[in-house]
């Protein structure tokens, strides 16, 4: 019998190419319009705390006829130096008014420092775990929906992966922080969720007819 139309079959080719790339480009936009949607709507709702400002008051100068040595400065703790030494709070008592005045003012921007970094460790801490989460689930849904919808669980994969990337991205300022404990927590409950639901639904997937298989009955 004469082969089919040479034209025809080239035809179907491009046409099943173009079907192709065009569910990749589905998934693909699935995938950033997921990601976006989480970035931005984190944005929205849940705000990240700002810094704060500081106005720093100009350090004391030294007394005529004081000798040399390091300026009076406080560090993160709350301690303060002066000639390289501690000062002890009997020294601090002795200090004149604008010393005085300048010590516990920094020590008031190191306590907002301090406030603001817990607080932005936390918050964090938030959104690596709602990302994560958030991720998970759109990882199991597109396990959830191979082989009953085309393109758009390739997308709902890709993305869920981009949106954990965004917690992990967002987590890893204030690791040291956070602790190490709640972030292996949140990871190996995802990785138990994704892995039962990869068993459950890709593990439905059965080879159908030919030599790969057997059917229904079959031996």
């Amino acid at each position: 019998a004469p082969s089919a139309n040479p034209g025809r079959r080239r035809g179907g080719e491009r046409g099943r190419n173009m079907q192709t790339l065009f569910k990749l480009a589905y998934s693909l936009t699935v995938a950033i319009l997921l990601v976006l949607f989480v970035i931005l709507g984190t944005r929205t709702f849940y705000d990240e705390p700002e810094s704060p400002t500081f106005s720093f008051r100009p350090v004391p100068e030294k007394p005529i006829g004081e000798g040399p040595g390091e300026p009076l400065y406080c560090d993160f703790d709350g301690r303060c130096f002066k000639g390289g030494r501690e000062i002890t709070p009997e020294e601090e008592a002795n200090l004149r008014q604008e010393e005085r005045d300048y010590i516990q003012e920094q020590r008031e921007l190191n306590r907002r420092q301090r406030e603001y970094e817990d607080e932005r460790a936390d918050y964090h801490r938030n959104v690596f775990i709602l990302a994560s989460v958030l991720g998970v689930a759109a990882v199991a849904a597109g396990l959830y929906l191979f082989r009953r919808v085309e393109a758009m669980p390739l997308g709902l994969v890709l993305g869920g992966l981009g949106v954990v990337i965004f917690g992990w991205a967002q987590a890893a300022e204030d690791f040291g922080e956070i602790g190490m404990a709640p972030l292996f927590a949140v990871v190996g409950v995802g990785l138990a969720i994704v892995l039962a639901a990869g068993y459950r639904f890709l593990g439905l997937v059965r080879p159908t007819g030919g030599d790969g298989g057997q059917g229904e009955g079959g031996e």
